[in-house]
């Protein structure tokens, strides 16, 4: 195997980016068994709350608009019905309640008691999008006027966010939840190298492993964010391949087979730190444009939000209160 049959293919990466984009992008990676089972569990918890209003009233909302006010369920399901009505108040609380806590745990010392940051991100990003699906079913599909400016809006602030966790998990950090730097995570590459030259020689094998990475990296500081997007997505797929020439590889060499797997493990964590590498500027870039983009979206859909609700209550919409 020469170098360029080493280079064909992009690094390793860990099967996140095949996770979920509402419940289990949540998960930084790489991420334990035990973690990925609590975003399922999470994930189910989710999707059982979602349902639970949808089930009883699903022949409502699949009529035809002008029909459902000739329904059983319309008093009821409508936008100022009691259940409508309840679950627009209900989405609302809890979008306002995930991003105010969320901002509390950035902000304050003492919160930091309280959990890890990563998980006041996900209970953050689980009530940011069950609140929106809420308040969906409150407009009963119906968009028009302001309310039409809010909920588009409101679907941009939710998309973008899941863009953002995506990028976010897949930047680099320390225990503490800081960014690494290029720096950094050289240092870690070479130190993996050195380990694996130590064990097992100055092979021919470790040679091109080395100077595949050094081509990559340097690819890597020219990587758009489109590019490095399609990289992310891809990865899964060519994780495979690659692992599976690599084991056809240290098959050949004379050693037994505890080394070879050690060989194959520390290789791939060797490319593990290279795909954390490539992604790493143009991932950087693209979390501070989401910053920018992000932030503004919010605003206008909360503040849309309060003009809403200010003119349901002046028009005496004040569902049980």
């Amino acid at each position: 195997m020469d170098v360029t049959s080493l280079n064909d293919s992009p690094p390793f990466v860990d099967l996140n980016c095949l996770l979920p984009p509402i419940f289990l992008l949540m998960a930084n990676q790489p991420s334990p068994p035990s973690s990925k089972y609590k975003m399922a569990l999470l994930g189910l918890i989710w999707v059982l709350l979602a349902m639970a209003p949808v089930i009883p009233a699903v022949d409502y909302y699949v009529m035809d608009l002008p029909d459902r006010a000739y329904s059983a369920d319309h008093e009821l399901m409508k936008p100022s019905g009691l259940v409508g009505h309840g679950l627009g108040i209900l989405g609302s609380a809890m979008m306002i309640f995930g991003v105010a806590t969320y901002s509390l745990r950035k902000r304050s010392s003492f919160l930091a008691r309280f959990g890890k940051l990563s998980s006041w991100l996900t209970f953050h990003i689980f009530l940011c999008t069950l609140g929106p699906f809420y308040v969906t079913l409150h407009t009963t599909f119906r968009f028009g006027g302001i309310v039409s400016i809010s909920f588009w809006s409101m679907v941009a602030v939710v998309v973008s966010g899941l863009f953002g966790r995506y990028v976010y998990a897949r930047i680099p950090k320390s225990l503490n939840g800081v960014f690494k730097d290029a720096t950094s995570l050289l240092s870690q590459q070479q130190a993996q190298l050195d380990k694996l030259r130590e064990a097992y020689g100055d092979s021919a094998f470790l040679s091109e492993l080395e100077a595949t990475l050094l081509i990559q990296n340097r690819d890597g500081l020219q990587m758009s964010i489109p590019a490095a997007v399609a990289a992310s997505i891809r990865t899964p797929f060519e994780r495979r391949g690659y692992r599976s020439r690599v084991e056809a590889r240290t098959r050949k060499l004379p050693t037994g087979a505890p080394m070879r797997d050690a060989l194959l493990e520390q290789s791939i964590r060797c490319w593990n730190l290279n795909r954390q590498l490539l992604l790493l500027k143009p991932f950087q870039r693209a979390f501070g444009y989401w910053h920018v983009f992000h932030l503004p979206l919010a605003i206008i859909m909360f503040l849309i939000l309060f003009i809403h609700v200010g003119i349901a209550i002046a028009f005496g919409y004040g569902w049980i209160f």
